[in-house]
């Protein structure tokens, strides 16, 4: 999954944009395919090596349940 400025931030605000970042994999462009079977590369951004971060979504999935579980734990220990 291909995660924009604000899906960025939404994980830097929730802790985890550090911890995820290393493990995402740049994406400098695309691919187009052309009516006749070509190809032409279109890049994400206009300076060089400018890229979008991608991550898998079980990765995401993955961090994300592991914050529920935190939050869930940290409400058990408060409430005990």
């Amino acid at each position: 999954m291909a995660l924009s400025h604000r899906g960025w931030k939404s994980l830097e605000e929730v802790g985890l944009k550090d911890q995820v970042l290393p493990l995402s994999i740049p994406m400098y462009g695309r691919k187009i395919h052309d009516e006749h079977g070509g190809t032409s590369f279109i890049p994400y951004g206009k300076k060089i090596k400018q890229f979008i971060p991608f991550q898998e979504v079980n990765s995401i999935n993955c961090w994300l349940k592991k914050l529920k579980d935190l939050e869930l734990n940290s409400n058990l220990n408060i409430n005990a």
